[in-house]
């Protein structure tokens, strides 16, 4: 089986494509309310600052990472905590 369409590459092309457009098509009446919903990665970041007061810690870490992951894409919801 494998070596007809090796020899002939057009019509195997054909038929690659012609399931790429079925697959396209059929898409949207897929069931998708089945199946979970998958939650956004979590990211999680520590920082040690022997010494330092929240404030700062606020100031320097937390909030530049915050404004850095603010133009994550499809970020939902975000938190943040100082310990």
């Amino acid at each position: 089986m494998p070596s007809f369409f090796i020899d002939r590459p057009v019509f195997a092309w054909i038929v690659a494509l012609a399931i790429f457009v079925a697959g396209a098509l059929v898409t949207p009446f897929l069931p998708g309310a089945q199946y979970p919903w998958l939650a956004p990665p979590r990211i999680v970041t520590a920082a040690m600052y022997p010494g330092a007061s929240p404030e700062s810690v606020d100031n320097s870490a937390r909030r530049a990472l915050a404004q850095r992951n603010s133009g994550t894409p499809a970020r939902r919801c975000g938190s943040g905590s100082i310990r």
